[in-house]
């Protein structure tokens, strides 16, 4: 799955409400919604058939927390954010993903 990915290793132990709250505050602000995309959970925009997908996730390891965002489209499938491919939206995912972490790294 090519997806651009933002791995943030924690220094202790990671406070997972506290994160939570700032991505959902961060994605759900710029109008994500939670969905489940073929059975994993993740925040996306756009339908894949009319407008192109977008989706990002948020996993948490023992010390590490991994951020990913993607499009995805009908006849492409996944793509990550690098490309001319939906070039602007590209850049708004990537500007959200960078703020993310940003904000979570100065937590962890």
């Amino acid at each position: 799955m090519p997806r651009t990915t933002v791995t943030i290793c924690a220094h202790g132990q990671i406070d997972t409400p506290r994160v939570l709250e700032i991505w959902k505050n961060i994605i759900e602000g710029a109008g994500f919604q939670q969905k489940l995309i073929k059975g994993e959970p993740c925040w996306s925009k756009g339908d894949g058939v009319l407008m192109l997908q977008r989706n990002f996730t948020i996993a948490f390891g023992e010390r590490e927390i991994v951020l990913e965002g993607w499009m995805g489209d009908a006849l492409l499938g996944e793509s990550d954010l690098t490309g001319v491919n939906g070039w602007m939206q590209k850049k708004k995912m990537k500007g959200l993903l960078s703020q993310a972490e940003g904000a979570i790294r100065s937590i962890v």
